[in-house]
């Protein structure tokens, strides 16, 4: 059915986070998924953990692909995937969601695989030069824009090593 409330009742104290870039305990991220997020890719949902591990297409139209053995890897942003308001969802959406990662002053917690793999330049300490969508820095800019490229609904993370299972990673 469409719309409508979701109401849930928890014997946790409460969530750690809802945020899908701070997100990263299981049972959060199980609730998350099922109810709140989309993701590229997803767990099957299920109580039997043999089928639970199998990753599926959300966002995507499949699994991704890499063409070079785990150095590139590519998705393709499914049609008529919308937001709450009917927009719809687009590899812009989905861009700037993962920058979101790289804004660690402000999104505390998370997993921070994104930081750790996309090709981008770090500065003498080892940290990314990318500092997140919110600071006001070109060279950091243009440095993730050659890391996660957009081209109409198909997005392509350029990593600095091969990640033979990224498209796990990005269920995160």
């Amino acid at each position: 059915t469409k719309g409508g409330t979701l109401t849930f009742l928890t014997e946790a104290e409460q969530f750690a986070h809802l945020d899908p870039q701070r997100n990263y305990t299981g049972e959060d991220l199980a609730f998350a998924s099922g109810y709140l997020n989309r993701t590229l890719t997803q767990y099957t949902l299920s109580a039997d953990n043999n089928e639970a591990s199998q990753l599926v297409a959300d966002l995507a139209t499949d699994t991704g692909t890499t063409p070079d053995g785990g150095k590139t890897w590519e998705f393709t942003i499914k049609d008529g995937v919308k937001w709450e308001d009917g927009q719809a969802v687009t590899c812009e959406d989905v861009k700037y969601g993962v920058s979101r990662t790289f804004a660690t002053d402000i999104i505390t917690d998370g997993p921070s695989y994104a930081i750790t793999m996309l090709d981008i330049a770090k500065d003498a300490e080892g940290a990314s030069i990318y500092k997140g969508p919110y600071v006001e820095d070109a060279a950091g800019q243009a440095a993730y824009d050659a890391a996660v490229v957009c081209e109409g609904s198909k997005i392509t993370f350029n990593l600095s090593g091969p990640v033979a299972d990224f498209n796990y990673t990005v269920t995160l």
